[in-house]
């Protein structure tokens, strides 16, 4: 008599496939949690990008009141370093103390934060030396980061 030897070692093909599809299902969650917390931690930055920027905004036009008596807006412009800004003077002399005092221009990282438009990772600052106020908005104007944040109709 012949002896049938069974060695059942290793895992039946059925076996396999569903260790990968459970395997799958687990790589999925993980991945959209991850582009979650990426996203949050985008609005995050953009937040507190916006708020250095109107903090150095509004510290600007506190020096330009005490050199000067200004009575014209200063302007509403991207705060880009890539184009030309075609407003008054004030506006090219605050880029540059932008520039001066931050390492680079911050652009507005998050999906949900960003406008519309050829400019809408900038953010758009409104410095106004008559009513003496800083506002720092997204390219469409829906977000204000400055000087509280808040999202608008």
């Amino acid at each position: 008599m012949k002896k049938i030897i069974n060695n059942k070692k290793g895992f039946t093909l059925i076996e396999i496939v569903i260790a990968v599809g459970i395997l799958a299902v687990v790589i999925t969650i993980a991945a959209r949690s991850f582009t979650g917390y990426m996203e949050s931690y985008r609005q995050g930055r953009d937040k507190a990008n916006g708020k250095i920027i109107g903090e150095i905004a509004n510290v600007y036009l506190k020096e330009e009141l005490l050199a000067e008596a200004i009575h014209t807006n200063i302007g509403n412009f991207p705060l880009n370093k890539n184009i030309t800004i075609n407003t008054t003077n004030h506006a090219h002399k605050f880029l540059k103390y932008a520039k001066d005092n931050l390492t680079d221009l911050p652009e507005i990282n998050s999906n949900k934060y960003s406008g519309t438009g050829a400019n809408k990772k900038y953010f758009y600052v409104d410095i106004n030396a008559v009513h003496k106020y800083v506002k720092v908005y997204n390219s469409n104007k829906k977000i204000q980061f400055y000087p509280e944040f808040k999202e608008l109709p």
